[in-house]
């Protein structure tokens, strides 16, 4: 964290007299900020932790007072994708993961307002305490993930998109002034929790995947508890059948047999998640197991080259009819297995009577997918992190712990047809050849006419060569993808400036908006392509 010049000397002097000397990390501290299991690299000039909408307007007077660059993050956690790093070198970080308050929900029409910090798991055991028919639904990343976060990112939670349940944000501007959007302003509105657009423009989406304000707190909408809940992981017996797969999904998504993300693994993805929760799940009962016997479980209990995992939910007859027409269709292309959390208690209590270890091991492997689909967040799929380097790996639920393990992802949009799924495994099956790799895939259906493309590739990130190899690989992925119209839907802090493109209409719209809105360029320079902030600091 080298500096050219006194600014960032000062910004912390003036910050810890302003704030307090407790909310200004000290340098060994803040250093830990910079790592980061995607290998990107940056320089940090301060890191400051905020509690309340007082200090953040504070903070964000000095950075305007002494020209620095200000990145708000919630609980850090865009693993994969540069973690708490800022776009540019020099800036200081805004660490809002003190800002963990729920402020209301609402027991009827299941909404719920939280600000950045809080995570997963605290809106799981607050619903769990006030007994509530409803759950937030989650994503398969961290207990202790930012709900927020994830949101501004549009990131794709178990069974929905998060941006689809958005309602209402507050919202920070560079100024200190605060904004909310829809009916958030309103006098005496009974409807601003509840309905996302108020009168006149709605400037909800302009605040996601942009630099324009610090969101302060946002409102969206439970699930609510159904009466039936079935998870089915079907397996794909071979590659070739994922495009029709695919177009079968579409459907059934169409005709809404299926509402629901649908989530289709490749083998590399179902055995770097499944394969340590194996291991793990062996030691809890006792047995020990070797790599490859882990490994072969996972293989031989969930057969073939891809596997598909959705839910179906809703009143025990229309799920009953729904299962039937899910079965017949993707049955066609191998087993179809059903999982409730009855089944699941049922399952392993047999199993222990008869002693079936292997078989009961693999099933307090696969509960955590149940867990998803119910609202209930699990840290285990963080494990894959560190599975292809080794068994086991302390701070597993910290990939950005220093250790061998890297982990970096892009993400392609497809249409949801045969086409593209064809042309995308062309593409992916040829860098695999060319670079000798192979790539982690997951097809999450994101409506009912696209599909995201989860492409990871992990990497020893101790090494310099294969950290910047594993780097060109997924930025040639993703350069050849858009070449045939497959363009991210989210980006790493490395592409923003080759795939945001500043030449459109739409890009000099979006500079009017940051100029107006930013004019000092302090709130997270760079960040999807906008403003070039100001002066590097270090």
């Amino acid at each position: 964290m080298e500096v050219a010049d006194t600014r960032v000397a000062d910004f912390i002097t003036e910050a810890r007299n302003a704030l307090g000397a407790e909310f200004v990390l000290e340098k060994a501290l803040a250093q830990a900020f910079e790592q980061c299991v995607s290998g990107h690299s940056r320089r940090i000039a301060a890191v400051v932790l905020a509690g309340d909408i007082p200090q953040i307007r504070i903070v964000l007077q000095l950075c305007k007072k002494f020209e620095l660059g200000l990145y708000p993050v919630s609980q850090g956690k865009n693993w994969g994708m540069g973690s708490r790093l800022p776009v540019q070198n020099g800036c200081v970080v805004l660490d809002l993961s003190g800002m963990s308050k729920i402020a209301h929900i609402d027991p009827v029409f299941g909404t719920i307002t939280l600000e950045p910090g809080v995570t997963q798991q605290q809106v799981y055991e607050h619903l769990l305490q006030e007994n509530l028919p409803f759950y937030m639904d989650v994503t398969g990343s961290s207990r202790e993930s930012s709900v927020i976060g994830n949101l501004l990112e549009r990131g794709v939670a178990y069974n929905t998109l998060r941006v689809d349940q958005l309602v209402q944000l507050e919202v920070m501007l560079a100024d200190g002034s605060i904004v909310k959007t829809g009916f958030g302003e309103a006098p005496n509105s009974l409807v601003s929790h509840l309905y996302p657009h108020g009168l006149g423009p709605n400037l909800t989406g302009i605040f996601l995947q942009s630099n324009f304000g610090i969101v302060i707190s946002a409102t969206l909408t439970l699930l609510p508890k159904q009466e039936s809940h079935f998870v089915f992981i079907a397996n794909i017996r071979e590659t070739r059948m994922v495009a029709n797969v695919i177009d079968d999904l579409r459907l059934l998504l169409q005709q809404k047999i299926l509402d629901c993300v649908v989530h289709v693994g490749n083998h590399k993805r179902r055995e770097i998640t499944l394969a340590p929760l194996v291991f793990e799940a062996a030691k809890k009962y006792g047995v020990t197991l070797t790599r490859g016997e882990c490994e072969g479980l996972v293989n031989r209990t969930s057969r073939g080259d891809w596997s598909a995992v959705g839910v179906i939910a809703g009143n025990r007859h229309c799920v009953k009819a729904h299962k039937k027409i899910v079965q017949k269709t993707l049955g066609a292309y191998g087993k179809v297995g059903w999982l409730t959390a009855e089944k699941l208690r049922i399952a392993k209590n047999a199993m222990r009577l008869i002693g079936l270890k292997r078989q009961l091991i693999f099933l307090e492997a696969v509960t955590p997918l149940l867990g998803y689909a119910l609202g209930k967040p699990s840290s285990e799929a963080l494990r894959s992190t560190y599975w292809p380097f080794c068994n086991e790996q302390a701070n597993w639920q910290n990939p950005d712990f220093p250790s061998d393990g890297g982990l970096i992802f892009c993400t392609p949009l497809l249409p949801m047809c045969s086409s593209a799924i064809e042309k995308f495994h062309q593409i992916t099956q040829d860098f695999e050849r060319t670079y000798l790799v192979k790539f982690a895939i997951t097809l999450n259906t994101m409506n009912r006419s696209c599909i995201e493309a989860v492409i990871s590739l992990e990497f020893d990130r101790q090494n310099a060569d294969t950290v910047q190899r594993t780097k060109t690989i997924m930025t040639n992925l993703l350069e050849q993808c858009a070449a045939e119209g497959f363009l991210p839907y989210r980006l790493d802090i490395d592409s923003y400036r080759k795939f945001c493109n500043n030449h459109t209409e739409l890009s000099r719209t979006s500079q009017r908006i940051k100029q107006l809105l930013d004019p000092d360029g302090i709130i997270a320079p760079g960040r999807y392509g906008l403003s070039a902030g100001p002066r590097d600091a270090s």
